[in-house]
């Protein structure tokens, strides 16, 4: 990296810290272009120059964030292949809930436009996430304990969609971080349990005995006129 690669980089750096404390301060919403610059020490050409506008400011927040998800992607190899699938899919959540204050008005913001949800950074996550699940399923599959009568990649891909229904729903602030962590569990378990063999079924049906309390909790919480 040469020395004006390296000021660039500063530069950025400096106003991505800048716009992470106003969104803290005051939310994304107090992230106005004309403010950011003054107080990050740049003038407004400069902030266009190296990002764009606000909402590209907005996803490189999301990025630097999303860089420290990618590591809990990886499989833990000295585990059962279901305890690894479990905890690819919670341990996004616990990070991105510990840092809600942050992350979830960024990205409830984003959701509304739909061109950014398929920004490149974005595929990549989700196409790490997919992979990751479907290299689990085909060992759970070939161990015994799965049906071998779905693509991996298509069970993969249904657990991520269970995921990302939870997710949304809660920068959407219709759920709260309990209840997510909840949603996400019992999802994971209910598309298991669909293709699981006799090996397993016992062993995913406490787990999802467990686990079940707290969901229903929380349904009837969110749907109070539910009868229970």
């Amino acid at each position: 990296m040469n020395l004006r690669q390296k000021n660039i980089q500063k530069r950025r750096r400096k106003i991505l810290d800048t716009a992470l404390q106003i969104v803290v301060e005051e939310g994304p919403e107090g992230v106005k272009i004309r403010e950011l610059a003054k107080r990050a020490g740049f003038s407004v050409t400069t902030l266009y120059n190296l990002f764009g506008n606000k909402d590209d400011i907005l996803v490189a927040l999301l990025e630097n964030a999303l860089d420290e998800v990618s590591p809990l992607l990886e499989a833990k190899r000295e585990t059962d292949p279901f305890s690894a699938i479990q905890a690819i899919m919670v341990g996004p959540v616990k990070f991105l809930t510990d840092n809600s204050r942050i992350l979830r008005p960024i990205l409830a913001m984003l959701y509304y436009k739909p061109e950014r949800r398929a920004a490149p950074y974005a595929m990549v996550l989700l196409t790490g996430i997919i992979d990751s699940l479907s290299g689990l399923v085909e060992a759970a599959q070939k161990e015994g304990s799965l049906l071998q009568t779905l693509s991996p990649h298509l069970l993969a891909a249904e657990i991520f969609y269970s995921y990302r229904i939870a997710m949304e729903d809660w920068y959407c602030l219709e759920i709260n971080d309990e209840a997510l962590s909840a949603r996400v569990k019992t999802g994971v378990l209910f598309l298991l349990l669909s293709v699981a063999t006799d090996k397993s079924r016992e062993h995913l049906q406490n787990k999802l005995g467990k686990i079940q309390p707290q969901a229903l909790d929380h349904l009837f919480q969110r749907f109070p006129g539910l009868k229970k």
